[in-house]
């Protein structure tokens, strides 16, 4: 079933948003950091930008939280408009580079929907090399919508460099849940059907600066889509 292009589903908002979870990790200290993306498809064209902030108040406990604002524009299939999400949790590292992070918060904006959303994110040497392994979850209780998505990523140039290119691949299961009709939820047919995209990326990060730019490809129930973000972490000491 084709939308109707005056509903917009609360999925599209929080799908191009993996790959920012780094800014959210627990680490020492406290930090701030910047991040902006965009991502296109076949049928709509978003782009997003926001802060994020974590503040530790302990060895292995930091709070953090994310406000992010979001554009839908250039939809052949969707309702354009401005909303955003507002998320804040807590991050515990149980384990030596190993972080579980658990955020609860709301859509604002165009769309009104609690959520929750959590991940885990580990970092382990294999077989000599470095992995970066993230996967998480999230799931909107008026929109009756869910989501789970993993990301798996290594280096491919020297660690011990300044500049470091790493490669890897995402993907996102997700159902559409019901509809926003601008005032409320509506019912969707296709609310259960299970949607996918994935596909592999590179990140680009520059140790002295606390930066990088990433870019991505891949397909998916919305067809062939691009993706690319930036961001840049200021850090806070302990």
């Amino acid at each position: 079933m084709r939308m109707a292009r005056g509903m917009l589903p609360a999925v599209a908002l929080t799908l191009t948003l993996v790959g920012i979870s780094p800014s959210m990790s627990h680490g020492a200290g406290h930090s701030v950091t910047l991040f902006a993306g965009v991502f296109g498809n076949d049928e709509f064209v978003q782009i997003w930008e926001g802060v994020a902030g974590s503040y530790a108040v302990h060895d292995r406990v930091s709070l953090v939280g994310r406000i992010t604002g979001v554009h839908y524009l250039d939809s052949s299939r969707f309702r354009e408009g401005d909303s955003g999400i507002g998320e804040a949790g807590v991050a515990v590292l149980v384990a030596p580079r190993t972080t579980v992070t658990l955020l609860g918060g709301s859509y604002f904006g165009d769309i009104e929907d609690p959520i929750i959303d959590g991940w885990v994110s580990t970092s382990q040497m294999i077989g000599g090399h470095w992995f970066q392994l993230s996967a998480g979850a999230l799931y909107g209780f008026d929109s009756e919508r869910w989501q789970t998505w993993n990301s798996l990523s290594t280096p491919i140039t020297d660690t011990a460099k300044d500049l470091i290119l790493f490669g890897g691949v995402e993907s996102v299961i997700y159902s559409e849940g019901e509809l926003w009709d601008g005032d409320d939820f509506v019912h969707n047919s296709d609310k259960d059907d299970v949607r996918y995209r994935v596909g592999p990326f590179l990140e680009l990060y520059k140790r002295s600066w606390d930066a990088g730019v990433r870019v991505g490809v891949g397909g998916g129930d919305y067809g062939v889509y691009g993706s690319g973000q930036i961001y840049k972490r200021f850090g806070f000491g302990s």
